[in-house]
C-alpha cells in the first residue's frame, strides 16, 4: 500500500487545522473565543480585540508591530457600575436582584490612541486570585445562604463588552456589544475562564470633517444689489436705457 508523503500529510494537517479556526461568526468559536475581522477565532484580551475585534478600525488586520501602540498597566480592582459599567465576574441567580448578585471588576488597563482614534480597553490579569470577591461570596453563602426565588443553585457568569463610538461634528453613532459566558452555570469559580472571558472595551474614532457651509450662495449681481439696498443707495441706470424711457 503507498502512504502519502510526510509533506503531504502535513499539508493535509494544515489544511485542517485552518478550516477549524476559521469562522464567520463568534458561534463558530468555543472556548470564549471570538471571530476576527480576519475571519480566525481568537482569544478574548485586550491586546486581541485591538487587533482583531474592532470592526470601526481603519487598519482592522494590523500587524504584530501595531501591538506595540497599546500600552497595558495593572490598576486596583475597578467597582462594578462605576468608570467601568460592566463587571467582570458575578456570583447570582438567574433573578440577580433576589438575592443581589455579587460583582467583580477588572484589574489591568489597557490604552491606544492617536487624534484619529482612542482606544481603552479593561480585563483580568493572568494569575488574579480573586481573594476579596471569593471572600463576598462567601459571607453572602454563610450569612444568606444565597437562596434563589426559583429554586435554582446560584452560578458564576463571565461578561464581556464592547463598544464602539463613530463621533463626527455633526453627529455620534454608537455600537454596543454585551455577552455572558454562562460555561454550563457552573457553581464552582473558573479562573482561567474569568481571566480569557471578561472584557470591557470601547473604541472611539473620530471623524473631522470639515464645516460645511449653509448659507445661500449670492451671485456677484445679487451681491451688489444687496449691498446698494443696505446704504440707501439707487443703482444707476445707463443713458441709453434712460433715453428709451423718456421717450415712451
Amino acid at each position: 500500500m503507498h502512504l502519502p508523503s510526510l509533506a503531504l500529510r502535513v499539508f493535509v494537517l494544515a489544511a485542517i487545522s485552518a478550516a477549524a479556526s476559521a469562522c464567520k461568526e463568534n458561534y463558530d468559536c468555543t472556548d470564549g473565543k471570538f471571530c476576527g475581522t480576519d475571519s480566525e477565532c481568537h482569544n478574548l484580551s485586550c491586546a486581541e480585540w485591538y487587533q482583531y475585534g474592532v470592526r470601526l478600525s481603519q487598519d482592522p488586520n494590523m500587524d504584530e508591530s501595531n501591538i506595540e501602540t497599546l500600552t497595558c498597566k495593572d490598576i486596583d480592582t475597578t467597582a462594578p457600575f462605576s468608570e467601568v459599567f460592566h463587571g467582570s465576574v458575578s456570583y447570582r441567580c438567574v433573578n440577580r436582584r433576589h438575592p443581589p448578585a455579587i460583582h467583580t471588576g477588572f484589574n489591568r488597563k489597557c490604552t491606544a490612541g492617536d487624534p484619529t482614534f482612542d482606544y481603552t480597553c479593561y480585563e483580568l490579569s493572568e494569575g488574579t486570585q480573586f481573594l476579596t470577591f471569593m471572600s463576598e461570596v462567601e459571607s453572602a453563602i454563610q450569612n444568606d445562604g444565597m437562596n434563589c426565588t426559583e429554586g435554582e443553585d446560584p452560578f458564576y457568569l463571565y461578561k464581556y463588552a464592547h463598544v464602539e463610538i463613530e463621533e463626527s461634528p455633526y453627529k455620534t453613532h454608537t455600537d454596543t456589544i454585551v455577552g455572558s459566558l454562562w460555561f454550563d452555570r457552573p457553581a464552582e469559580l473558573d479562573k482561567v475562564r474569568a481571566t480569557t472571558g471578561t472584557l470591557f472595551s470601547t473604541y472611539t474614532k473620530y471623524i473631522n470633517n470639515p464645516p460645511r457651509n449653509t448659507a445661500p450662495q449670492l451671485t456677484a449681481s445679487k451681491e451688489k444689489k444687496a449691498k446698494e439696498s443696505k446704504s440707501g443707495k439707487k443703482s444707476k441706470v445707463p443713458k441709453s436705457k434712460k433715453a428709451k424711457a423718456s421717450k415712451s
